[in-house]
């Protein structure tokens, strides 16, 4: 548990947010270093978003990925629902790329 959000295995985050697609990965391991930075090792996951539900499908990819929690994206850990043999994730919360100027 970090700063009140608790990671654990086969929990979703966001990772990137690319031209407004999302990248979530799968986490695999949660890890710390001898510095007490966290981190998680995670699965990558092609994410698709069903509007009318408000969700999104995701299927796992061959990619592994070791991220440190102060990079990712979104700091809510997502669980996944599994639905007829398809995994869905709906957002806690709106995520939106910022705006510079």
């Amino acid at each position: 548990t970090i700063r009140g959000s608790c990671y654990r295995k086969d929990y979703y985050v966001v990772l990137e947010n690319i031209s407004s697609h999302l990248v979530f990965g799968k986490i695999m391991l949660c890890v710390v270093d001898d510095c007490d930075t966290p981190g998680v090792v995670v699965l990558l996951c092609e994410s698709s978003k069903i509007c009318n539900l408000g969700v999104y499908s995701v299927h796992e990819e061959d990619q592994i990925r070791c991220i440190l929690l102060k990079d990712l994206w979104d700091y809510c850990p997502l669980p996944g629902y599994e639905v007829n043999g398809e995994v869905y994730i709906a957002l806690k919360h709106a995520l939106f790329d910022p705006i510079y100027s």
